[in-house]
């Protein structure tokens, strides 16, 4: 497999509130998850519980660990499941373009609500949509295509939430949980606003600007996940970037991180369109696959302190590779230390023609299925020692050069026994640096 199949379907931000009010405090609402002790389903139930994650439940379907029957459910123009005798609402099938939704269903109250919601009526173009006070919980689903939701309002009475300007918020205003998703144009962040929460601007595929305060410190998971958001200006105050924050983000071509980040988590930016990217060196903590399937061809660093740094076109921290600019004009790399890459580091880098790894340097892939090599067509030359800890190459020779050689031991842990995939390239046995470079120079 070529690339890795994007595990955005599989995990995403659970809207639950966090942070503390302004004047009396609500408790914070426990997670709850659709699959309970006691789950029963009405009309298609389709729950999802993160941004990118949907069980679905046939219709009239129904799942107890009870042995006593179940109470008939009433009908609604709302699609929902109950669970735990509460309900979560996922979907509506009425005519009304501002929707209410209701406090109970039946004897059930309604305390999760997903937006947007699914319209099972094509005709309709659902514009505004109203929480009751009862709703603790609310959830960005991975199905937003096409909806037209641009404003969301709540009850003054609920104790979790609150509306402005149609955007949700935590109940004090200190966590930005969901934005309109046929919202146009551009959007401030206001001050008060600490954490943009995750699958906030998940899908937002209308959205172009984002101005992100001094006073928000956390960007959460998914965020702005599959948004079209094209420019995100960011103040000095951010501490983190959570895992796909950014992750398939088609037209966020540049971006400048402040000096305040401290950490960047796996994937973050995934498959977005990122070219230019300027990031502060001291960043505690980097994750793998940060810049996997991008075209990150311009990394620019601004110099506070120890941490990140650039060597032959490659963003480094410690000894972790992290990623070459892609369009590098270096063509051979000498590997003369221990040092861990992440996975894709090399991705479609073409110049590439030579890796040579020093002997006695544990060169360490952290991969395993997918390869840093992936795309590197013009890689025509390897010298791979025995002191290798893990040897991936043989995943890609086929994406190599026709021409490749790959010099290496032939017996032991990393010898070329059972790694030759395809038997696309040729192999040349030699037991030391020295011996490699002696037989490149009788093969001219």
């Amino acid at each position: 497999m070529k690339y890795r199949k994007l595990l955005a379907a599989a995990m995403s931000a659970v809207m639950v509130l966090s942070g503390c009010n302004a004047g009396a405090p609500a408790d914070k609402p426990a997670e709850t998850s659709p699959v309970t002790e006691e789950v029963t389903t009405t009309m298609t139930a389709e729950s999802t519980t993160t941004a990118g994650s949907t069980t679905t439940a046939e219709v009239n379907s129904t799942t107890t660990a009870s042995a006593e029957p179940e109470p008939e459910l009433p009908k609604s123009d709302f699609g929902y499941v109950v669970y735990n005798n509460t309900v979560h609402i996922y979907g509506y099938s009425g005519t009304d373009k501002d929707v209410v939704i209701p406090e109970n269903i039946g004897e059930y109250k309604v305390t999760r609500v997903s937006l947007p919601l699914k319209v099972d009526n094509d005709d309709l173009d659902i514009e505004t949509v109203t929480l009751p006070k009862t709703v603790s919980e609310v959830q960005r689903p991975d199905n937003w295509m096409d909806r037209t939701e641009k404003s969301y309002y709540v009850d003054d009475e609920n104790e979790n939430f609150t509306s402005v300007d149609g955007v949700i918020y935590s109940k004090d205003r200190s966590v930005l949980f969901i934005f309109p998703i046929a919202r146009e144009g551009e959007f401030t962040i206001p001050d008060c606003v600490t954490e943009i929460h995750g699958g906030a601007f998940y899908g937002c595929e209308k959205l172009s600007v984002v101005n992100i305060g001094s006073s928000v410190m956390t960007i959460g998971v998914q965020a702005f996940a599959y948004s079209s958001v094209s420019e995100v200006n960011i103040a000095d105050g951010l501490e983190s970037i959570e895992w796909e924050a950014f992750c398939w983000t088609k037209k966020l071509e540049r971006i400048v991180l402040p000096k305040t980040l401290k950490s960047i988590e796996c994937r973050a930016f995934e498959g977005s369109a990122l070219r230019s990217l300027t990031l502060p060196t001291a960043i505690d903590e980097f994750g793998a696959d940060v810049f996997t399937m991008t075209e990150l061809s311009e990394i620019n660093l601004v110099d506070n302190g120890d941490g990140l740094y650039m060597w032959n076109d490659i963003l480094c921290k410690g000894d972790e590779l992290i990623r070459m600019v892609k369009g590098s004009k270096v063509e051979k790399l000498v590997f003369d230390r221990t040092l861990t890459s992440l996975d894709y580091v090399f991705e479609n880098c073409t110049n590439l023609k030579v890796i040579e790894i020093m002997d006695d340097c544990d060169f360490i892939i952290t991969m395993t299925e997918f390869g840093d090599f992936i795309g590197c067509t013009s890689i025509e030359q390897m010298y791979i020692p025995g002191s290798v800890v893990s040897c991936p190459f043989y995943h890609y020779y086929q994406e190599m050069s026709p021409d490749l050689v790959v010099y290496t031991p032939e017996k032991g842990e990393n010898s070329s026994d059972g790694r030759n995939s395809g038997e696309k390239c040729k192999f040349v046995y030699v037991d030391s640096y020295e011996d490699y470079l002696k037989a490149v120079r009788e093969t001219g």
